[in-house]
């Protein structure tokens, strides 16, 4: 299995923003290929659709990739507009690389005719990548730039596979490690999950309680099967 393993801090430095540009673009493949391939299990183990939840799941990740696909298009387009550096390295690349950049672009150019209208109304309900910004990494507020901070401060190894000889085997591992670094530090603060547990129960205990005053008001639409 081709593998690149490398000290995150020296091979991807917060302060280069082609580094940060190259981390995201990380993260975003990561996030497509694992679903997709969670996508293909599901459809493995319930070939017929017959299971609701395992219908619900594969509609969370197809929802999932399609605010992926877009949050890279975006990400993409504006980190060329904001950094020269980004822009510079861009046209750098191989004819094939211009191609592949083309199409992206294309799918959130209004003017263009392979414009996806729909998907940016789809990734505002859904998700979010962190953005490159010169004026936020210049005031130390950039996400990203911090996450890639913290990493290289912890002297974090990161690790690129190609486990197999498709592109969708491939896994940029320090990507992850990376990402990690954007979550709050749960391990100085482990009340912070249980806050989030408890969040996340009174989301569901109130829907339930809206769910069951709208079925009050609407009596009349909704059938009950003990």
């Amino acid at each position: 299995m081709p593998t690149y393993t490398f000290s995150i801090g020296d091979a991807f430095p917060e302060t280069d923003p082609v580094a940060r540009f190259v981390t995201v673009l990380a993260m975003v493949v990561n996030d497509s290929h694992r679903a997709m391939a969670a996508m293909a299990a599901i459809a493995e183990e319930d070939p017929e659709g017959a299971n609701p939840e395992a219908r619900g799941i594969k509609l969370m990740l197809a929802r999932q990739v399609a605010a992926t696909c877009f949050e890279a298009m975006k990400f993409i387009e504006e980190s060329r507009t904001r950094f020269h550096e980004i822009e510079t390295f861009v046209k750098g690349l191989g004819p094939e690389a211009q191609q592949y950049v083309a199409a992206v672009e294309a799918g959130v150019d209004k003017r263009s005719p392979e414009y996806l209208a729909w998907l940016e109304g789809h990734r505002n309900v859904t998700s979010h990548y962190p953005e490159l910004h010169r004026e936020k990494y210049a005031a130390g507020q950039e996400e990203i730039a911090n996450a890639m901070k913290r990493t290289a401060a912890d002297g974090v190894h990161g690790m690129v596979t190609m486990m197999g000889d498709t592109d969708n085997t491939l896994r940029f591992y320090f990507a992850d490690e990376v990402a990690v670094q954007l979550l709050p530090p749960v391990a100085d603060n482990p009340s912070l999950l249980a806050k989030l547990a408890e969040a996340r129960r009174a989301i569901g205990r109130f829907a339930g309680l809206a769910f069951a005053a709208y079925r009050a008001d609407h009596a009349d639409a909704f059938t009950y099967e003990p």
